[in-house]
């Protein structure tokens, strides 16, 4: 039985919506077993502004394929360091994976990661 893996892609917008970060995602696809997705996006100022921005972070979801996403402005913890802001959404999405499922390994992945 091939390994449950639950890819967590935690952080910022930022280049996730450029085609550079979707033929990473389709090779990530290719490569690795069947996983599961869960997506905690923090959403910067000056992305998803217009219809272009919006159809391409549609284009990205659908190759991701969330099984859960969620886009946030900022983290609402006083005095929170970018730092904490960060492990707080990675903890926010493995708490999303494990209420879907038990898995065996959770991968992060950074939204404007490109392999």
């Amino acid at each position: 039985m091939p390994p449950r893996i639950a890819l967590l892609i935690v952080g910022g917008i930022r280049s996730f919506s450029r085609e550079a970060v979707r033929q990473s995602l389709r090779k990530l696809q290719s490569e690795l077993p069947d996983f599961d997705t869960f997506c905690v996006f923090r959403k910067e100022t000056t992305l998803l502004q217009t219809s272009e921005d919006l159809e391409s972070f549609r284009q990205t979801l659908v190759i991701v394929r969330p099984v859960r996403a969620v886009l946030y402005e900022s983290v609402d913890i006083e005095n929170a360091t970018q730092l904490h802001a960060q492990i707080v959404s990675i903890n926010h999405a493995i708490n999303m994976a494990r209420d879907h499922r038990k898995y065996d390994f959770y991968i992060r992945w950074r939204p404007d990661f490109v392999v």
